[in-house]
């Protein structure tokens, strides 16, 4: 049984690549932001991070954090002057997939998770570019079973990457502390990975095992070396 159909959407979202969505703010003289939280974000003036003398901050974020993977996290940061921001981000995610070829039916998934320290420096005003250094961990299960239940095949596997990125984004931020923003295209590459894969199937073959362990297995080394994109990753939450 070849499921190979199934292996290669998991590729597919990694592979992705997309052109970057930058978003731009209109300078303004004023100190003080207006009531109306529009007017305020559309003149909100230079971005200095100790300017309302607060260091930390928390905060929400959602987007593609692996190539068309989508998830959500968390951010814990310190500001310890105008120009940098440092911080631990917490990401995961899911797809899945559902296909039926014939007398086959097979579901696979993909899990992403990053674990990354980040140190963002701002440009110019809103403007930021952030240096991205931690783990990167994907981990997959594909499953594939004739529709009559006589043969079944599932094969699983992780890949743990260290990894350095980048990413480009705005913040923007307001007297009461409260700020919004986004990293709008990021990149992570490895540096080292450690894989594991394992094959379990039932009414099989001998061919059949060893074709789908070799697929299991050059699957693990594609994931291990892949560099992956980050995009529109949003971000809401507070300074204090």
């Amino acid at each position: 049984m070849r499921i190979l159909n199934v292996l290669l959407p998991l590729l597919a979202v990694l592979n992705l690549s997309s052109s970057s969505y930058l978003y731009g703010q209109e300078n303004g003289e004023s100190d003080t932001p207006s009531p109306d939280f529009d007017s305020e974000l559309a003149n909100a003036g230079p971005t200095v991070i100790n300017s309302y003398n607060k260091n930390f901050g928390v905060a929400a974020r959602a987007g593609f954090i692996v190539g068309t993977v989508p998830g959500g996290g968390i951010d814990l940061f310190y500001t310890p002057n105008k120009s940098w921001q440092l911080g631990l981000q917490f990401q995961s995610g899911s797809i899945s997939f559902n296909e039926t070829e014939g007398f086959v039916e097979a579901y696979a998934e993909l899990e992403a998770t990053n674990i990354l320290f980040a140190a963002r420096y701002f440009v110019w005003n809103s403007l930021n570019l952030t240096l991205l250094t931690g783990f990167r961990k994907l981990e997959w299960d594909i499953k594939a079973s004739t529709l009559l239940g006589d043969s079944t095949i599932q094969i699983t596997g992780d890949v743990t990457s260290t990894v350095l990125g980048l990413s480009l984004g705005n913040t923007w931020r307001f007297e009461n502390g409260f700020f919004i923003g986004g990293d709008w295209i990021g990149y992570l590459v490895p540096l080292s990975s450690d894989d594991n894969t394992k094959t379990v199937t039932t009414g099989s073959t001998d061919e059949d095992l060893i074709e789908i362990s070799e697929e299991n297995k050059k699957l693990a080394e594609d994931l291990s070396k892949i560099a992956t994109v980050q995009l529109l990753m949003f971000n809401i939450g507070w300074i204090f």
